[in-house]
């Protein structure tokens, strides 16, 4: 009821870029989540009008985004992010076999 993780897909931006559309901005998962994610419950204490990113990967990069649906939750994970408490994992899939490492 508080918070969310969705999928962003590859080339698809966190946030609308001003510019990039002309009069309508470029797709992006901030704009599709009023969409696809639920607000918080009626009577949820803090609730925000729409579901927020509380981060971003960049726009080549697929990935986990974390969501959140109450001021609570989006000071916590702020300062979470702020004081780097929060631990992040990158993974990368290749194809072919990269080159022995040397030195």
């Amino acid at each position: 009821d508080y918070m969310a993780v969705v999928h962003k897909p590859p080339g698809v931006n966190t946030h609308p870029m001003p510019g990039e559309g002309g009069k309508e901005m470029a797709p992006a998962m901030a704009q599709a989540l009023t969409w696809f994610v639920k607000t918080a419950p009626d009577g949820t204490p803090g609730a925000l009008w729409k579901p927020m990113v509380i981060h971003r990967l960049d726009k080549p990069t697929e990935g986990l985004l974390m969501v959140v649906k109450t001021k609570q939750a989006w000071t916590s994970l702020q300062d979470q992010f702020t004081a780097r408490s929060i631990s992040k994992r990158y993974i990368a899939v290749i194809a072919g076999r990269p080159p022995a490492q040397t030195g």
